[in-house]
Order: structure tokens, then sequence, then C-alpha cells
């Protein structure tokens, strides 16, 4: 069971054979045996006092931030006579 604090969001990072590792914003990790049966990679967890829940409105957001910058990194990369030399 997690220990309940209210300011500190996680992210689901990687299953590691049957346990789920977190990562929180500060990039501290945490190992848990149990999370929500619908969790999956990249979903932002809150601990309560019923335990881990899912908060679909901040895993949203993250991945639309994500989304951006993968555009912004491969729009910067890219260059309208193709790479150099071909």
């Amino acid at each position: 069971m997690c220990r309940p604090n209210a300011d500190e969001l996680y992210v689901f990072d990687r299953r590691e054979g049957d346990l789920f590792v977190l990562v929180s914003d500060s990039g501290r990790e945490m190992v848990v045996d149990s999370l929500p049966e619908d969790a999956r990679t990249g979903d932002a967890l809150r601990c309560t006092e019923r335990g881990w829940v899912l908060c679909p409105d901040e895993t949203k957001a993250r991945r639309a931030r994500i989304g951006e910058k993968k555009k912004s990194l491969f729009r910067r990369g890219s260059s309208p006579q193709g790479p150099k030399g071909v």
C-alpha cells in the first residue's frame, strides 16, 4: 500500500516481472506490487487512502505535451532539401 501524499504525482514507467516501477516528477522511483487493472505505461497516478488511482486528465495533458515536444524536435531536425549529402 502507498503512503498518501496529495502533492506527489507518479508516472507508471515500466513493469519488472510482477512489480510496477513508478517515477515521480522529482525522479524518485518507487516499486509497487499493485496498480489499478487498467493502468498502462505512461499513466499518471496518485496515492490516496484507497490506494493508487489513475489521473486521466493529467495523463492526457502529459501525453499532449510529449506529442508537441516530439513534433518540435522533428521540425527542427528536418530540412526541406533532405539530409546532407543526398
